[in-house]
């Protein structure tokens, strides 16, 4: 930690780092600990990922709460703030939406702390929200100083490749980028702009 920054401090020892590289501690702004997907949950818990990225350097992880549909964002919310406790590294969130939600509710979660926000284009079966749910959280982080992200896949068009891939047997792990054409990531970067230009 700086504890202070001047000249001619005194009392603290002082390291020669000559030839070496010092630098502040990093910041992992995208990670997912203790996720559950599905059936599975993700391998690190915030106590040993965050050792990890101790370790690694990393002084500070923003980790994504996901409010599957039905769910209470708040709620969500204050899980993976008990889930963080055990941390060893500074830890900011982002909210995952995944269904409309009320402007108070991004209201609510910005005077929490919690000012990102993530929408899914793709997933439909577990994440992806319609353009009106981007459009009205858009216009929500607008008028209360949050920022959106947003995964851009036309997720309807991956997931019907994806089927007819399946159907035919083609199941190596090329076919993961083949039924994913960059085609469908510009189509919905070019919405997502649109829909913020208008918001």
């Amino acid at each position: 930690r700086v504890a202070e920054v001047g000249a001619g401090l005194r009392g603290e020892p002082v390291e020669d780092v000559s030839g070496l590289l010092v630098v502040p501690g990093g910041v992992d702004a995208h990670t997912h600990m203790q996720l559950p997907v599905g059936a599975v949950r993700v391998s690190d818990d915030f106590a040993t990922g965050t050792a990890a990225a101790a370790v690694g350097g990393t002084a500070t992880v923003i980790d994504y709460v996901t409010a599957y549909r039905g769910q209470d964002p708040l709620g969500a919310l204050a899980t993976w703030q008990r889930w963080a406790e055990p941390a060893a590294v500074d830890v900011g969130l982002h909210m995952t939406f995944t269904e409309a939600v009320p402007e108070a509710v991004v209201a609510d979660c910005i005077e929490r702390g919690v000012t990102s926000f993530k929408l899914y284009l793709a997933y439909p079966q577990l994440l992806q929200v319609d353009d009106d749910v981007v459009f009205d959280t858009l216009r929500a982080c607008a008028r209360h100083g949050g920022l959106v992200t947003v995964h851009c896949e036309n997720g309807g068009a991956i997931e019907a490749l994806r089927r007819r891939a399946l159907a035919e047997g083609r199941t190596t792990v090329v076919e993961h980028r083949e039924t994913r054409p960059a085609a469908l990531e510009a189509e919905a970067v070019s919405r997502v702009g649109r829909l913020a230009e208008v918001a």
